[in-house]
């Protein structure tokens, strides 16, 4: 997957990818804490999964299910960590 849009925001990088009909918006900043790892919760039918990987936070939000979330989300900090992971 490739992001279709990128914003920085007072040092919080926004990234909106897309899979299939649903939309992943992918927030990323520096940590400040070591890794932490990976949550998940669900509110109002979106489904959150956060965690710490490398030097960053992230926050991956959408209606996507929550095993695909899990796993973009596991592929963001497996590329935090080592730099290879390709969605």
């Amino acid at each position: 997957m490739v992001p279709a849009v990128l914003v920085f925001l007072s040092g919080v990088a926004a990234l909106v990818y897309q899979r299939r009909l649903h939309y992943i918006n992918l927030f990323v900043w520096p940590a400040r804490d070591s890794n932490a790892p990976p949550a998940a919760t669900s509110r109002r039918g979106y489904h959150v999964v956060h965690g710490t990987a490398g030097a960053m936070t992230y926050w991956a939000i959408s209606d996507l299910n929550e095993s695909e979330l899990s796993q973009f989300a596991q592929l963001v900090a497996a590329d935090f960590g080592h730099g290879a992971a390709q969605p």
